[in-house]
């Protein structure tokens, strides 16, 4: 992603970037099995901003997309773009320390109204997470479609 959209920015020199920020790319998202973690919900808008500064004086629009896990996916995915776009302390200490708690109010206010576990922090932890099925495969066919469509940029 980083790689294909630096080379797009760089090639186009856009006045705006417009981002579209689904969720159902998430492990916890019963529609596409992906298997992505919270972890590039994170990442994708910091790419995002940053390109937004340096091609656009800082002109973003974002909107949100799929996603149907109500309560573990899409509040914090699309909270991760918000933090992210308001230059909110909290997206600089996910970035710094890796990981931050998510409010108690907001866990509080929801967890009774969930019929789930809602999660305690903004990233997963993905260390008990079984490897994404044909991860190799995947990421070989990535890499061959970004080249073809990048081959002008």
């Amino acid at each position: 992603f980083e790689q294909s959209l630096r080379r797009v920015v760089a090639q186009f020199k856009p006045d705006l970037i417009v981002s579209q920020h689904g969720c159902d790319a998430h492990i916890l998202d019963p529609l596409s099995h992906v298997a992505c973690s919270m972890a590039i919900f994170a990442r994708m808008p910091r790419l995002i901003h940053a390109l937004a500064h340096e091609y656009c004086a800082g002109r973003w629009v974002a909107v949100g997309g799929g996603g149907y896990d109500w309560w573990r996916v899409v509040p914090r995915a699309w909270s991760l773009v918000w933090l992210e776009m308001t230059d909110h302390p909290i997206a600089a200490q996910i970035a710094a320390d890796g990981n931050a708690d998510v409010a108690a109010d907001w866990i509080e206010a929801w967890q009774d109204q969930s019929p789930v576990a809602l999660e305690k922090t903004w990233l997963d932890d993905t260390r008990d997470w079984a490897p994404m099925p044909r991860r190799d495969e995947i990421t070989k066919k990535n890499a061959e479609t970004m080249q073809l469509a990048l081959l002008y940029c």
